[in-house]
Protein backbone atom coordinates (compact mmCIF):
# COMPACT_ATOMS: atom_id res chain seq x y z
CA UNK A 1 0.00 0.00 0.00
CA UNK A 2 1.18 3.34 -0.79
CA UNK A 3 0.66 6.62 1.34
CA UNK A 4 0.15 10.18 -0.33
CA UNK A 5 1.22 12.61 2.20
CA UNK A 6 1.70 16.66 1.96
CA UNK A 7 5.21 17.61 0.12
CA UNK A 8 7.06 19.16 3.20
CA UNK A 9 10.34 21.27 2.59
CA UNK A 10 13.05 18.08 3.11
CA UNK A 11 11.08 16.78 -0.37
CA UNK A 12 12.86 19.91 -2.07
CA UNK A 13 15.57 18.42 -3.69
CA UNK A 14 13.82 15.10 -4.58
CA UNK A 15 11.13 17.11 -6.13
CA UNK A 16 14.13 19.39 -8.14
CA UNK A 17 15.24 16.30 -9.73
CA UNK A 18 12.11 15.05 -10.74
CA UNK A 19 10.94 18.04 -11.93
CA UNK A 20 13.79 18.75 -14.32
CA UNK A 21 14.25 15.13 -15.44
CA UNK A 22 10.00 15.86 -16.61
CA UNK A 23 10.67 18.66 -18.07
CA UNK A 24 13.66 17.24 -20.32
CA UNK A 25 11.84 14.62 -21.05
CA UNK A 26 8.86 16.28 -22.22
CA UNK A 27 10.21 19.16 -23.84
CA UNK A 28 12.95 17.15 -25.74
CA UNK A 29 11.49 17.59 -29.26
CA UNK A 30 9.55 21.19 -28.68
CA UNK A 31 12.34 23.03 -26.57
CA UNK A 32 15.96 24.42 -27.43
CA UNK A 33 18.23 21.30 -26.11
CA UNK A 34 20.87 23.74 -24.85
CA UNK A 35 17.88 25.58 -22.78
CA UNK A 36 16.99 22.23 -21.13
CA UNK A 37 20.69 21.24 -20.51
CA UNK A 38 21.20 24.47 -18.77
CA UNK A 39 18.04 23.76 -16.51
CA UNK A 40 19.77 22.84 -12.91
CA UNK A 41 18.31 20.33 -10.95
CA UNK A 42 19.61 21.66 -7.29
CA UNK A 43 18.68 25.19 -7.92
CA UNK A 44 14.97 23.76 -8.92
CA UNK A 45 14.97 22.48 -5.09
CA UNK A 46 15.93 25.43 -3.80
CA UNK A 47 13.21 27.00 -5.13
CA UNK A 48 10.33 23.75 -3.92
CA UNK A 49 12.64 23.96 -0.35
CA UNK A 50 11.53 27.51 -0.14
CA UNK A 51 8.44 27.60 -1.36
CA UNK A 52 7.11 24.25 0.84
CA UNK A 53 8.59 26.13 3.43
CA UNK A 54 6.42 29.06 2.48
CA UNK A 55 2.84 30.17 3.81
CA UNK A 56 1.33 27.95 1.06
CA UNK A 57 0.85 30.64 -1.72
CA UNK A 58 2.02 30.12 -4.98
CA UNK A 59 5.10 32.29 -5.62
Amino acid sequence: MHVIRPAVPQDGPAMGDIHVAAWRHAYADIMDADFLAKRDPIAVGQWWTQNLAGDGAPR
